[in-house]
């Protein structure tokens, strides 16, 4: 599981007074509370949670100690876990050797929360204290000593609709665990459909074989000639279609075949394993 990074950058500008602070952190846990399972319940920060601004006078330790604040106020004191980055690991020589930063309205900001989810491959969680985090991503800027700069996008969510956004589904898809499920089709239960095109015989006995893999669920139909296809794999769809062409044909005969694929992910595991068994 990925630990959630608290953005530091987001404590500001402060809240007016109690009010604001409280409907503040209501939203934080609200956004707390709808993230995704591959998410562990701790989040990362630099230091204590307790010593989080909230307004100019009130800090979360505080904030618990007023009757008003004291039961959300708790929840989020329990939520902490620091450092940002673990000490003596890969991800702190990283941080150590180069600066990150954000440009925030023009202004680069040192982005220590940023530059950790970024390090630890995860996303970043924190305050809607300006309309600037309504946005779900940003860019990071990595440079290395003076010696070059490049920009990497990192996620930071502030309510629980950046959730659900497109970004963050794709973002997910990419981090979980792959499984592949099998087809309940027996082999002679796959359709086989090909064109009547020279190297057809060919193309059938193929096909033949590559309804035994328990991934395929139909031959849907030859591809084109490829002549100049030097790769087994030509595509793969998210839908779990995969374009096979046999390299080894003069023609560079090939078909499309329907998989049990149900993203991108699962549909690229699938051609590694056709391209191992039948290549």
């Amino acid at each position: 599981m990925k630990d959630l990074v608290f953005n530091e950058l987001t404590e500001f500008p402060l809240a007016a007074d109690f009010r604001e602070a409280y409907q503040r952190v209501t939203q934080f846990l609200q956004t707390y509370k709808a993230r995704p399972v591959i998410f562990d319940k701790r989040i990362r920060l630099e230091n204590h949670i307790g010593e989080l601004q909230l307004t100019d006078s009130i800090s979360l330790q505080d904030f618990c100690k007023n009757p008003k604040g004291r039961t959300v106020g708790a929840l989020l004191l329990g939520l902490g876990r620091h450092p940002f980055i673990d000490p003596n690991t890969p991800e702190e020589d990283l941080y150590l050797e180069k600066s990150y930063k954000l440009n925030h309205h023009g202004d680069k900001k040192e982005a220590i929360g940023l530059a950790s989810a970024y390090l630890n491959d995860t996303v970043c969680i924190g305050f809607e204290s300006e309309s600037f985090w309504k946005q779900i991503e940003h860019g990071l800027e990595i440079s290395d000593n003076g010696l070059g700069s490049n920009f990497e996008t990192v996620l930071s969510v502030s309510n629980s609709h950046h959730f659900k956004l497109q970004v963050f589904q794709e973002w997910i898809e990419f981090h979980q665990p792959v499984y592949l499920i099998k087809t309940t089709l027996e082999i002679n239960e796959k359709r086989i459909s090909l064109r009547h095109d020279h190297g057809k015989d060919v193309l059938l006995k193929f096909s033949n074989r590559l309804t035994k893999s328990p991934y395929i669920t139909e031959i849907v139909n030859s591809l084109p000639f490829n002549p100049k296809c030097r790769n087994f794999i030509k595509s793969t769809d998210a839908n779990g279609l995969i374009e096979i062409v046999l390299p080894h044909t003069d023609q560079g005969l090939g078909l499309i075949v329907q998989t049990t694929g149900r993203n991108i992910r699962e549909t690229e595991k699938i051609a590694e394993i056709l391209e191992k068994q039948f290549s």
